[in-house]
């Protein structure tokens, strides 16, 4: 179980500062463990960014397996990445920030087999017809993602009355 938890709290922490702004020590008080209980399930802060990734790949190959047995493949993708977009943002913006961090980490991404599978089942004629497509549903997912919280209000707040309640 602390190891579920660990790993949530990463994908959270990643997701919102990137793997390069957060310590182990952060790591650790999120899941309020020890620094050496990090280190004990994962070896280190970057095995543990591979945990967070490869869970989001595992979230990817499923929601693309549902949609690859479904009557419309394509459409069927679009509403299981719209879903993930809105009920794991936190993977979506895991998802960026390892994007951003690929030019500093030259090889194979961890999510390449995932996104792999997504591409097959985009429409389109060519290989970078399906690439083009699946690169802009994912890239207004990913921004969706990104700039909502700019532009939900926050709950006015309730006015006191005069006698300090409610």
């Amino acid at each position: 179980m602390t190891r579920d938890l660990l790993l949530q709290q990463a994908i959270g922490l990643f997701a919102l500062r990137g793997v390069d702004g957060v310590s182990v020590a952060e790591l650790a008080d999120a899941a309020g463990i020890s620094k050496a209980n990090v280190l004990h399930h994962y070896k280190s802060k970057d095995a543990l960014y591979a945990a967070a990734l490869d869970h989001v790949s595992a979230e990817l190959a499923l929601r693309s397996d549902r949609a690859r047995g479904a009557a419309d493949p394509p459409a069927a993708l679009v509403a299981e990445l719209t879903d993930w977009a809105a009920t794991q943002p936190d993977q979506v913006r895991l998802t960026a920030f390892g994007l951003l961090r690929l030019p500093e980490h030259p090889g194979p991404w961890r999510l390449s087999e995932s996104v792999g599978a997504l591409i097959e089942l985009q429409p389109g004629d060519t290989p970078d017809e399906r690439l083009d497509a699946l690169i802009a549903l994912l890239g207004r997912l990913t921004y969706g993602v990104m700039v909502r919280p700019l532009f939900e209000q926050p709950a006015p707040a309730k006015k006191r009355s005069r006698n300090g309640r409610g």
